[in-house]
């Protein structure tokens, strides 16, 4: 039994590991040694990761939040499909990998379209 939808939109990489069609799945311990490779050959020679820090997961979902509320506001979609849209919407803010700056600058702008909706 995996994960389901709702559990893998609360996720902020998702991964990927291809495998032989032979062999066409690992067990946990041969996938945690992957990954750990994989995060060890991005740190540098100081010890810290390469790359721009990512955004709490706390301000993704003020982000998502106003998004989703924009979206309402907006009539988007109809009422049963706003937990999918939900889920959905988890998934693509962590998929964009978006930094902190990145975030500030998408919940100004979505805060301004929602505050247009409404007045």
């Amino acid at each position: 039994m995996g994960l389901t939808r709702d559990d893998l939109s609360w996720c902020h990489v998702l991964v990927e590991i291809p495998t032989d069609p032979r062999q066409p799945s690992m067990n946990l311990g041969q996938a945690v040694a992957v990954c750990l490779y994989e995060l060890a050959a991005r740190v540098d020679s100081t010890g810290v990761m390469s790359g721009p820090e990512p955004v709490e997961s706390g301000r993704l979902e003020l982000l998502a939040g106003v998004v989703e509320e924009a979206m309402e506001a907006a009539g988007y979609s109809p009422r049963a499909m706003q937990p999918a849209n939900r889920r959905d919407l988890r998934l693509l803010l962590r998929r964009l990998a978006l930094t902190a700056q990145d975030t500030r600058r998408i919940l100004g702008i979505f805060r301004r379209i929602l505050w247009r909706l409404k007045h």
